[in-house]
């Protein structure tokens, strides 16, 4: 897996840095069959890429929408 630096995540990349997957999280303590159930993280559609900060690794948790123009973006 790449290493994200704060650098990188601090020039706004115009795409996403990185993307996890379930085989790189630790395991949880839960038989096999139980993981073999649960359907995998689905990734973000296109409409929810265009509406969510999810710039980061894809995922938007908390649903932080993205600025509609730089000055929002800065905070002014």
């Amino acid at each position: 897996m790449k290493r994200i630096t704060i650098k990188d995540i601090s020039q706004n990349p115009p795409e996403q840095l990185l993307t996890i997957t379930a085989e790189d999280l630790m395991p949880l303590p839960y038989s096999s069959n139980e993981l073999d159930s649960k359907p995998p993280i689905k990734p973000l559609t296109a409409e929810q890429k265009n509406r969510y900060e999810c710039i980061l690794d894809g995922v938007s948790a908390i649903g932080i929408p993205k600025p509609k123009s730089k000055e929002e973006g800065d905070g002014g």
